[in-house]
């Protein structure tokens, strides 16, 4: 849920840079986003056809490097997965996310 308050929420945002509103609206049903300035605009999506619940975010939610901060600190510099741990992955989540397709991937 942080990593999803904390990432780009509508096409006017930029790394680095957030919207100038704190509302968005989210589709329950595809989960784009836009905010309240963007609706409805040639900049935003075109939000008629979607299933939407309004999202109030303060500047504290959408801290990006709050939440990369504490990725960082969890988690190695390098992620390396053998083939045992891929196959632990598809054993307990099937193969929705194609985890054998990974095994020549370094994660840095």
């Amino acid at each position: 849920e942080e990593a999803v308050r904390s990432s780009i929420l509508c096409t006017c945002e930029t790394s680095g840079r957030n919207s100038r509103t704190h509302e968005f609206v989210l589709c329950l049903q595809c989960r784009i986003s836009c905010c309240k300035d963007c609706c409805g605009t040639f900049a935003g999506y075109q939000v008629d056809s979607h299933d939407l619940i309004n999202v109030k975010l303060s500047d504290a939610d959408r801290g990006a490097g709050c939440f990369e901060g504490k990725l960082r600190n969890q988690l190695p510099p390098t992620l390396v997965l053998g083939t045992e741990g891929l196959a632990a992955l598809t054993e307990q989540f099937g193969d929705a996310y194609r985890f054998r397709e990974w095994s020549d991937l370094c994660f840095s």
